[in-house]
């Protein structure tokens, strides 16, 4: 992400990712009530993220519908990518590490990081 963005823009932008486009009223309901978070707070924040370049919004009828111009897993992608940069400098060692010398991993996250690695490596076995 060139441009960085506070916890709740992010929260905020992972639902939309999720939900697709939504209009004003469904995203206050949805989003905003269950956060105790005003109607004008959702709809400034939604102003930043457009002004940001990561959400846009269609009229459809005579209502605004919000979208995500990226899907949870680039916006996910993303953050990894700048904790890594942040954290470690852009050295990914510190983190593999991390992850094979005891974190706690699922099969399916381990069967997700080996087909990651297989990847990367042009297909060829580990």
């Amino acid at each position: 992400m060139n441009q960085k963005i506070g916890t709740f823009e992010l929260e905020l932008l992972l639902y939309l990712a999720d939900s697709g486009p939504l209009p004003t009223r469904i995203l206050f309901q949805e989003f905003g009530l269950p956060r105790q978070v005003g109607r004008t707070s959702v709809l400034k924040t939604l102003d930043r993220l457009m002004a940001k370049g990561f959400a846009e919004r269609e009229e459809v009828g005579n209502l605004w519908h919000y979208r995500s111009k990226r899907s949870r897993a680039e916006l996910e992608q993303e953050r990894v990518q700048e904790f890594v940069q942040s954290a470690f400098g852009g050295d990914t060692r510190p983190l593999v590490q991390f992850l094979s010398g005891g974190a706690a991993i699922n099969q399916r996250d381990l069967a997700e990081l080996k087909s990651l690695v297989q990847k990367l490596s042009g297909g060829a076995d580990q």
